[in-house]
């Protein structure tokens, strides 16, 4: 639904009372409210009877129809009329209190102002906006007259120097909000964020260094030099996943910059404060605690023995290769390989 004006709309009624009007067609020469201003829409009207009864109003046009929704002037006291017998003619009016004109120097003439308490941003082309109509931390920065009242500063001469914000400049930025978002972004205080200073050689033909917030820092080395910045890893976030230190940063011996694969590590590049050795390495020696197992004891570190009586089981394994100490006493002799031909026998055979 929309408020519609248009010119030539003009119908007639014999509808009585104070309700709705039911048109009766367009007059010569004119258009319906149905075709001119469309059904559901609204628009401002006037009715005329010939006994000196008018209204004007805004209404709301239906199919053969109009509504009287609002009452802007009438004959009844600017109440609604209860309108007596006779055909009353019902037309499309602009109002004179809903008008908008320009004055004899062009300027707008409006009954009422408040209405133009809509305009935005948006709507200005040009001109100048007074300071009682700007937000208040916007009216208090136009209030301004000087480089240094706006906040802004600089510090230094020649060709060294610094632009930043003056006390006063940060504090119109450093409020709750603002301190929130620095905090989510994991930033520090106003103060380190906004300066950046920029000092080159005495005849302003390159940049000698680079200050730039918190955190980051530079320099260059000498004339034609590119500048470089140091990032403050205490920045990063703290992990204790393994999986995280896909890439190591590192400097090469000639102070490249690079990116090491964890995998490709060398741990032998390392200091070994612990002594730590080579589990190629490892012996008897080497073992302060734990146990062994057998298949890994190297029977060369036995100690030597002649004599008997130390014999008492010897170390086998049977044919499923279980592995077992057998006592000397059950191990028949003629188990071994007699590469001597010794024989069997007694006395007197």
């Amino acid at each position: 639904m929309a408020l519609v004006v248009n010119d030539r709309v003009k119908e007639t009624s014999t509808t009585t009372g104070t309700g709705t009007l039911t048109l009766a067609g367009a007059v010569s020469g004119f258009e319906t409210f149905s075709s001119a201003i469309g059904n559901t829409n609204t628009t401002y009207y006037s009715i005329v009877n010939s006994n000196g009864e008018f209204e004007v109003g805004l209404g709301t046009v239906g199919a053969g129809t109009l509504s009287r929704d609002t009452i802007l002037s009438s004959s009844n006291s600017d109440a609604a009329v209860n309108f007596s017998a006779g055909t009353k003619n019902v037309f499309c009016t602009l109002p004179a209190s809903k008008a908008v004109i320009l004055d004899s120097s062009g300027n707008i003439v409006a009954n009422n102002g408040s209405n133009l308490t809509n305009l935005n941003a948006s709507n200005l082309a040009s001109g100048t906006v007074d300071n009682a109509r700007l937000d208040a931390e916007l009216a208090a920065i136009g209030g301004l007259t000087s480089a240094a009242d706006k906040g802004i500063q600089f510090t230094g001469s020649g060709t060294a120097g610094t632009f930043d914000l003056t006390t006063a400049g940060k504090a119109l930025l450093d409020d709750a909000d603002a301190a929130a978002q620095r905090t989510t972004l994991g930033l520090g205080s106003i103060a380190t964020l906004n300066t950046v200073t920029l000092t080159t050689d005495t005849t302003g033909d390159y940049v000698a260094s680079i200050t730039a917030g918190e955190g980051i820092t530079g320099a260059a080395s000498g004339e034609g030099s590119t500048p470089t910045l140091a990032i403050d890893l205490n920045e990063l976030t703290t992990s204790t996943a393994d999986a995280d230190g896909d890439f190591f940063a590192v400097v090469d011996s000639v102070g490249a910059q690079k990116k090491l694969t964890k995998g490709n590590i060398a741990i032998s590049g390392f200091n070994n404060d612990s002594g730590f050795i080579d589990g190629s390495s490892l012996n008897a020696d080497n073992l302060s605690s734990g146990t062994v197992p057998i298949a890994r004891i190297d029977l060369n570190l036995l100690t030597t023995s002649t004599a008997d009586g130390d014999g008492d089981f010897f170390v086998v394994v049977d044919s499923v290769g279980a592995e077992k100490k057998l006592t000397k006493a059950n191990i028949n002799i003629s188990g071994f390989n007699n590469d001597a031909g010794y024989v069997t026998g007694g006395w007197g055979a």
